[in-house]
């Protein structure tokens, strides 16, 4: 008699079920609540210190600055160092930071420009400890759940959103800024503890080593040919320039346009944190509705129109209803172009991709808060939230001809690469660059389709890290066509050909499958020679 099944449907909330996600996701949790509140306390410092819409939009520049500088460094070191001491180092100096906020404020130290470096401080360790933290709580579960997983780890900053300015905000209410600061510093000592028990996983070593600059290198190559990155770079910046605005002006909307204090503001800030964790839940919803693409038009039309209402309502219950909307819908919109990233990218260069997306992000942040500042210093806060709500709704129609699809995780996952059994001193292993050239004979009826195959190899190859990809023509016999490329050493044209992936290899099949030539396509590998001593 067969047994009982006892399969079941995946649920949204599966990758709870893994002990390590459970634990960086509640470290995340405290470091991303710490955070908030730390930047809560500071904004509403700035606008009691200066008055200055164009100052307080520099504490949200001095927050999101540092991740153009150090997300990608801290993307390529989350992929070459050990991610715990690496969350460990990063995670003291931001408790460090606030510490000094905390007896800066409690002493009456506590100034505009001491206030932006400690600022910058806490933005430098989240722009470090953000690519790292993701991808850790990524790959704590099984490819399958990566779509379940990512929904849940934004939710982690945005429930902070939803509690921490709140609280920030009655803190200062009750007992001033240093309690906000000293909360803080206590978010951040957690986390340490978490993280100091946490006993990561080995990592394969499915690529050899590389430095710190290599490992730039390879990101940029990566990205530069890949379909996936550079349209979320490009919606991102859509979205993200115009949108900013709301955050960057908020403690102005809550003083000027709503007048309420500075536990308000907190709860105004925490309504947008509730907006974002309710636009979590309601994602398979929107996506069903509307579909990937329509999803995000809609969402990001909808924060356009709700800005709009913040400009002009008079009404305080409909302005926070705004507020509300535009948690949710720039949930939906954020969330859709992180899962259509990590679903088309292999696991090598995972932290990195991400790091790119949150270089993005923070930096159009960090320019929007200038921008949306400096309007507003010169035409008032409602005029900027006007102009804002029409550059969205511009975003939201440029989104309609740059469109994304999920990719497919298995056909990035890491294929087994090529035996290459050629010998090589050290000199040469370090040496370069390496010169691959690859024949093939074509039969004439098929070179339209052999080249548009070998074009799109090309960019596969150019991605995982070759350059000076070309495909040359034998001037002498038309059916002869060679495949050349360079990779920097020996070692780097190892790692090229570690990185790819099941797709990658199809792509080479397909290619190969055009040469009529006896046995498979020859290979060659030539070496730079330095000139004798």
């Amino acid at each position: 008699m067969p047994e009982p099944s006892t399969s079941r449907a995946p649920s949204s909330l599966d990758p709870l079920r893994s002990a390590n996600f459970r634990l960086l996701w509640g470290a995340n949790l405290a470091v991303s609540l710490a955070s908030l509140m730390q930047q809560t306390a500071a904004a509403w410092l700035m606008a009691d210190l200066t008055n200055s819409p164009f100052q307080v939009g520099l504490v949200q520049t001095a927050a999101m600055l540092p991740g153009v500088l150090l997300s990608l460094p801290g993307g390529v070191l989350g992929d070459l160092v050990d991610r715990r001491r690496m969350l460990l180092a990063v995670l003291v100096p931001m408790a460090l930071g606030a510490v000094l906020g905390l007896l800066l404020t409690a002493y009456g130290g506590i100034g505009p420009v001491s206030l932006l470096l400690i600022t910058l401080v806490v933005g430098a360790g989240f722009a470090l400890l953000s690519p790292v933290s993701h991808t850790c709580q990524i790959e704590a579960v099984p490819p399958a759940q990566i779509p379940a997983a990512l929904p849940l780890t934004a939710t982690t900053y945005n429930a902070a959103r939803a509690v921490g300015p709140a609280l920030a905000g009655a803190m200062m209410a009750a007992f001033g800024a240093a309690a906000v600061f000293a909360a803080s510093a206590v978010g951040y000592v957690a986390a340490i503890v978490g993280i100091a028990t946490w006993r990561a996983p080995s990592r394969p070593q499915t690529v050899l080593p590389e430095t710190l600059l290599a490992g730039m290198r390879g990101a940029w190559r990566f990205a530069r040919h890949s379909d996936a990155i550079r349209l979320q770079v490009l919606r991102t910046v859509l979205f993200v320039c115009a949108a900013s605005a709301l955050l960057a002006l908020l403690p102005f909307v809550a003083r000027d346009l709503m007048h309420l204090d500075a536990g308000g503001f907190g709860t105004l800030l925490a309504v947008f944190g509730i907006g974002a964790v309710l636009g979590a839940t309601l994602i398979g919803v929107a996506r069903r509705m509307f579909g990937l693409n329509g999803a995000t038009e809609v969402s990001t039309a909808t924060f356009a129109l709700a800005l709009l209402v913040l400009a002009v309502s008079p009404w305080r219950a409909a302005s926070i209803v705004a507020v509300l909307v535009c948690g949710a819908t720039w949930m939906l919109v954020g969330n859709t172009h992180v899962t259509a990233l990590q679903t088309a990218i292999p696991g090598w260069v995972r932290s990195r991709a991400m790091a790119i997306y949150m270089l993005t992000f923070q930096g159009c942040s960090a320019v929007g808060g200038v921008l949306w500042g400096g309007i507003a210093s010169a035409s008032g806060t409602r005029a900027a939230l006007v102009i804002a709500a029409v550059a969205t709704l511009v975003a939201a129609v440029a989104m309609r001809f740059r469109r994304v699809h999920l990719g497919e995780p298995e056909r990035h996952a890491l294929a087994v690469p090529p035996e290459l059994p050629i010998p090589c001193t050290r000199a040469e292993f370090d040496g370069g660059p390496v010169v691959v050239e690859i024949a093939y004979r074509v039969d004439p009826n098929a070179r339209e389709a052999f080249v548009a195959a070998a074009h799109e190899l090309g960019v596969a190859r150019r991605r995982n890290g070759a350059y000076r990809w070309r495909l040359l023509l034998d001037l002498a016999d038309e059916t002869q066509y060679s495949e050349r490329f360079l990779a920097d050493s020996w070692a780097d044209y190892l790692r090229h050909e570690s990185r790819a992936t099941v797709a990658d290899r199809e792509l080479e099949r397909r290619v190969a499958a055009y040469h009529v030539g006896v046995g498979a396509p020859p290979r060659r590998h030539h070496i730079a020679t330095a000139p004798p001593v």
